[in-house]
Formats: structure tokens, C-alpha cells, sequence
């Protein structure tokens, strides 16, 4: 999937994957999960010696942050989630005055109704510290999406 921004020069694509994996019930928090992140190369950051630059460490946070983020907002509203994946994509520009674009797919495995799973993903955006500083300083786009578990 690539992002462009038409009237800027030069680009450079990064992408960053996030799982976090561990049955979340109704209202408890988990201490159970996995979690992983991977950049597009394939360099696994979960004990390796992987040396991201400053951009793909950007989007290991805002992975980060939503991993984390829906675990909080999905126990606050007492929802049930099977796995949470992120996929982060960010577009910088080498030219003009374009801005560093980062887009995300979340995606959530449950079978909570549609309605509620909609209501933790505002619940995230408007909660996330970490997700409104980078909205403040970038184009920051999300979109969630749901497998039913």
C-alpha cells in the first residue's frame, strides 16, 4: 500500500508492524500478552539487534501507543478483544514544505458489536497522549477494522 502526496518532490516509505496477543475479557487487563514489531525489511525488534533511524522509532511509538491505548480504552469500556494488529505507514518528504504523513490500520479481533468497537477507537484517539502530539506535528490518518474472533 503506498501514500503520496501530489506536488512533493521526493519520498521515502517506512512501514512498522505491531501484534499484541492475549485474550483481553470484559473489563481486566492481561498480563498474559505477547506482543512484537517488525519493520518492512523484516528485522524483528523484539530482542534483536535491529538499529531503526529516527522516523521508524516515531512509528514504534505511535504502535506502541496503540496497542497499549486500545488495551486501556477496551478495559475502561469492558470490552473483549482476542488480538489487537497495527500497521503503521509514514511518508516523508525530502522536498518542499510537505509534511511527514502517518497513516495506521488497526485491526481487532472480537465479537463485540460494531457500535462499541467504534466507541474504543474515539476512545483512543482522544485519550492517547502519544497519538494527539503526533496529530499536532503530522497528517495522521487511522483507520480500524474488525475480524470477528
Amino acid at each position: 500500500m503506498s501514500y503520496t502526496v501530489p506536488g512533493c518532490s521526493s519520498t521515502r516509505e517506512y512501514r512498522v508492524e505491531a501484534h499484541r496477543t492475549a485474550s483481553l475479557t470484559s473489563g481486566e487487563p492481561s498480563s498474559e500478552g505477547l506482543w512484537s514489531m517488525s519493520m518492512a525489511e523484516g528485522s524483528r525488534l523484539t530482542g534483536t539487534l535491529a538499529v531503526p533511524d529516527a522516523v521508524e522509532m516515531l512509528l514504534m511509538a505511535v504502535a506502541a501507543a496503540l496497542l497499549s491505548g486500545t488495551e486501556e480504552a477496551a478495559t475502561l469500556l469492558h470490552l473483549a478483544l482476542a488480538a489487537v494488529e497495527v500497521h503503521v505507514y509514514a511518508v516523508m518528504r525530502s522536498g518542499g514544505t510537505c509534511p511527514l504523513t502517518v497513516n495506521y490500520d488497526l485491526t481487532l479481533d472480537s465479537n463485540e458489536p460494531e457500535t462499541r468497537l467504534v466507541q474504543l477507537h474515539e476512545e483512543l484517539r482522544q485519550a492517547s497522549t502519544v497519538l494527539q502530539l503526533i496529530a499536532r506535528g503530522t497528517l495522521l490518518n487511522g483507520r480500524m477494522h474488525t475480524r470477528r474472533a
